[in-house]
């Protein structure tokens, strides 16, 4: 039997971006959250998911993501700088409501 060496993560992260390519974020979170019960300080893949929560405008949990992929690397200033831009993003539609 030949391996490739792949350990299940990256399996998991190959998987998650193949399926991002083909438009499935359903899929694309799970893989992404198998490889953080795997590991929880995988910083790509926390980061990643922050994004894919961006771009179905599930604000507050793209910054819940974003502030945990912090904690593991405090020097991301374009992380920094989404957080921030998500922060006033909130604030603008919290002042929409209103």
């Amino acid at each position: 039997m030949y391996s490739l060496g792949l350990g299940i993560k990256t399996v998991w992260r190959r998987f998650a971006i193949l399926c991002y390519n083909n438009g499935d974020l359903k899929k694309t979170k799970q893989a992404y959250k198998n490889v953080l019960q795997l590991d929880p300080s995988d910083f790509n893949s926390r980061k990643n998911l922050g994004n894919i929560y961006q771009q179905e405008e599930k604000y507050k949990k793209a910054i819940r993501m974003y502030e945990q992929t912090l904690s593991f690397n405090k020097e991301d200033l374009l992380l920094i700088k989404e957080l921030i831009l998500l922060y006033i993003k909130i604030g603008e539609r919290e002042k929409q409501k209103n």
